[in-house]
């Protein structure tokens, strides 16, 4: 399965028109040996482009419908609140409550057994024969009563604040019974849900998109302490060797550690241990405390503490914390990217060089 398209409506900067996105087919990019193309992940879709043209609002979108999270009141289209509150100030007896809409269009022609499955509650019997399937997710208000109320209620106090104030009666000025600042404090007082619907219009009951989705956001900026681009390592490393690596080059190293540890141990125990317990025994008998140190070796430690992470720039090597902020945010991202393919990647992809 994979992603086609995406349609976003009165959401953040998108509102009714121009708001579809449609997505490159990863699988129809032929792999030119000559042109070294490279296929990330076949059922993988990447959202990249110029600044400031839709990729944030496009991820979080997504983020946020495949997680089930909670949308604000600025998640909004503001355009779109504004002609809800027009509306609202022109027939005062017609509430119709804010949302958000979601289609999400998956290709399903690549056969992949197990998460179609996870599509049956969305399917029909002349949706058997397609290639793609349509889910439409809303972030709607729970209970639209309440909500009608919350507006009646607050139009009905402005027409009294309008009543009594005679200098507004006096100016002969048009006074909106409710703006989008007041709507905005409305949504965020109300309580919504997502609800999953067919292409029909037919709710959809116990369907997650977090069954057929995962979204992995890689931030342009995410240097958070000196030594980020060590675990950002460590990370693919710790990976590389829990899934990667064949199991007797896994017992291989492992061994090592092992028989480390209990030489460490020994040695803690005879220059340390031993030492510290004599001292101890002056203030209290032995039985009653002592103490054991023991060496606690083990691959996450010794790739986290014990290796060195250090980077080379033509034939100089580099520290990691000498490296500018720019190249470091730049290793961040391709580390991030080299995590995600050695997960999710290809089986032709090497899983030795990169």
């Amino acid at each position: 399965m994979y992603l086609k398209e995406l349609k976003i409506l009165n959401f953040r900067k998108f509102g009714e028109e121009n708001n579809v996105i449609c997505f490159v087919d990863a699988r129809s990019l032929k792999k030119q040996e000559e042109e070294k193309v490279i296929n990330i992940a076949p059922t993988t879709t990447l959202i990249v482009g110029k600044n400031n043209s839709g990729k944030t609002t496009i991820t979080k979108a997504l983020d946020k419908i495949i997680n089930s999270e909670k949308f604000s009141a600025n998640d909004f289209n503001y355009q779109y609140l504004s002609s809800l509150t027009e509306q609202y100030n022109k027939e005062p007896e017609k509430y119709i409550p804010p949302y958000l809409e979601f289609e999400v269009v998956i290709g399903t022609d690549d056969g992949d057994d197990d998460l179609i499955t996870n599509i049956i509650p969305l399917m029909s019997l002349k949706d058997i024969e397609n290639s793609e399937l349509n889910v439409i997710i809303k972030y709607e208000v729970k209970e639209q009563s309440t909500f009608e109320e919350k507006i009646k209620n607050f139009i009905e106090k402005t027409k009294k604040s309008i009543v009594s104030n005679s200098d507004i009666e006096k100016q002969d000025v048009v006074v909106k019974l409710i703006d989008v600042y007041s709507l905005l404090e409305i949504i965020d007082s109300t309580e919504f849900k997502i609800n999953y619907y067919k292409k029909t219009g037919e709710e959809v009951q116990s369907f997650k998109l977090n069954k057929l989705i995962e979204i992995k956001s890689i931030s342009a900026n995410n240097i958070k302490s000196d030594d980020c681009l060590s675990k950002a390592f460590n990370t693919i490393v710790s990976y590389r060797h829990a899934n990667l690596l064949k199991p007797e080059e896994q017992e291989k190293l492992e061994g090592s550690i092992r028989a480390l540890n209990t030489q460490l141990t020994t040695d803690v125990a005879n220059n340390y241990s031993n030492n510290i317990n004599e001292s101890l025994g002056k203030i209290e008998t032995k039985d009653r405390l002592s103490v054991n140190l023991r060496s606690n070796l083990s691959v996450g430690s010794l790739f986290s503490k014990m290796i060195k992470y250090e980077y080379i720039e033509g034939s100089h090597t580099i520290p990691e914390d000498q490296f500018g902020l720019g190249y470091t945010n730049l290793m961040m991202i391709i580390a991030e990217l080299i995590d995600y393919i050695e997960r999710y990647g290809p089986a032709i992809f090497s899983r030795t060089n990169y």
